[in-house]
């Protein structure tokens, strides 16, 4: 058999896995391994079904996932997020939207703390929406609010996907997680400009708040420090070049872990919770990378990707629209599946289509996981908008997707910018 035809094959049948309801992981991993048989031979594919989970992740790198998923989960427990939140509404609360606005930034730096954005939008649901709904906001505008602000933590480091991107492309993670501090600040100033200005035109969508006297606006900032501190520990150590990713996210997990003990925040139970639900997490992307990474290979052996990369090549089409054109594929993806089946699916095709154009692979490292992100607020499946739906149980699905609409045209917006 061709190979390029049996990689289109094995696109195909994935796809149809996928529909009838297998899990990304086992379906990506069946396929590869069928693949290997059919092309290579058993023994072929016994051996790559035994070396891939050690010789492809037996990686020290791999030890920043748990590391910074431990780091969220303890910032979670201790009670970070509302005490941020609280800060920011009681600064921002009496410019027009200010609740929405204190939202995305609060958003922001709980993403900044896991870099996991449906706990950022669990979280933020049951704090931020009850308030915004008590001070007079309509519905799809606070659902909105929050679920915009939870896209962030794709991109604001320390973030999981942009981890994922260098290790499926071995790009440095250190400047990724670099690359994503500006990108993640301006779709912060976009969404809250747009929380400020469509209130403006419309003061129905949300009244403002009491002014909060000098002094208790002081008082909130102490409980901000944390957040801070956590950022410092690990983008200040990556920035000055005191510390590999690996030990930037120790330095983070162990931080958040003082201050969860320092705040009394952290009990036993909620220790407990913490280690488990960090467990269970890595576990699952653990076995979505092994899975990927056997697809990938395969791929690879196939020769398809470097087909694909020669006809795009052999278009001549400007590079802006085939970045377009490979957006778009992103953005089809994501309204199915979530960001990381997305990267281990189509970044050993796209990834060296991207860089023969001539664009940078942190730059587009970037500019990937921010359409990743953007994915999980894309019907029909958006991942953070069924989140927010556990969260509140008296919402409904529909008004959650209509109030992500508007937030999603301006984070397109942001996407032209960058």
């Amino acid at each position: 058999m061709d190979g390029s035809l049996a990689g289109i094959l094995a696109l195909v049948a994935l796809l149809f896995l996928l529909a009838s309801g297998i899990s990304i992981a086992f379906a990506m991993g069946i396929i590869a391994f069928i693949g290997f048989w059919l092309v290579s031979g058993f023994d072929v594919a016994l051996g790559v079904l035994y070396n891939i989970p050690f010789t492809g992740f037996y990686n020290w790198m791999l030890c920043v996932i748990p590391l910074f998923v431990l780091m969220g989960n303890f910032a979670f427990y201790c009670g970070l997020t509302s005490t941020l939140f609280d800060a920011a509404s009681k600064w921002m609360g009496r410019i027009p939207g200010g609740l929405g606005v204190a939202t995305i930034v609060a958003s922001g730096g709980f993403g900044a703390a896991t870099g996991a954005g449906v706990a950022t939008a669990a979280s933020m649901t049951m704090i931020a929406v009850p308030e915004m709904e008590k001070h007079g906001y309509q519905r799809k505008m606070a659902f909105g609010t929050v679920a915009s602000g939870a896209t962030l933590a794709s991109i604001i480091p320390p973030s999981i996907g942009l981890v994922v991107y260098g290790m499926l492309t071995d790009t440095s993670i250190a400047r990724l997680l670099i690359g994503g501090v500006m990108p993640g600040i301006l779709l912060i100033i976009l969404l809250s400009a747009s929380v400020i200005l469509r209130v403006v035109r419309n003061p129905t969508l949300a009244r403002r708040t009491e002014q909060v006297p000098f002094n208790e606006k002081l008082s909130a900032l102490r409980g901000v420090w944390g957040i801070i501190v956590l950022i410092l520990c690990v983008l200040g150590t990556l920035y000055t070049g005191l510390a590999t990713p690996t030990e930037a996210a120790g330095a983070g997990a162990a931080g958040a872990l003082i201050l969860a003990l320092a705040s009394k925040g952290l009990d036993k139970n909620s220790f407990m919770s913490s280690l488990y639900d960090t467990g269970r997490m890595t576990c699952m992307i653990m076995f979505i990378l092994v899975c990927g990474g056997m697809f990938s290979r395969f791929l690879t052996i196939t020769g398809l990707p470097g087909e694909v990369a020669l006809l795009i090549e052999g278009l001549d089409l400007h590079p802006v629209l085939i970045l377009s054109v490979v957006s778009l594929i992103i953005l089809f993806m994501g309204m199915f599946l979530d960001p990381m089946s997305i990267a281990v699916i189509s970044l050993p095709v796209i990834f060296p289509v991207v860089v023969s154009l001539g664009y940078d692979p942190v730059w587009f490292g970037c500019y990937f996981t921010i359409f990743g992100g953007l994915g999980q607020v894309t019907p029909p499946i958006g991942l953070i908008c069924f989140a927010m739906k556990g969260s509140i149980p008296n919402s409904t699905i529909e008004e959650i997707f209509a109030g992500t609409v508007p937030f999603i045209i301006v984070e397109f917006v942001g996407l032209a910018i960058l």
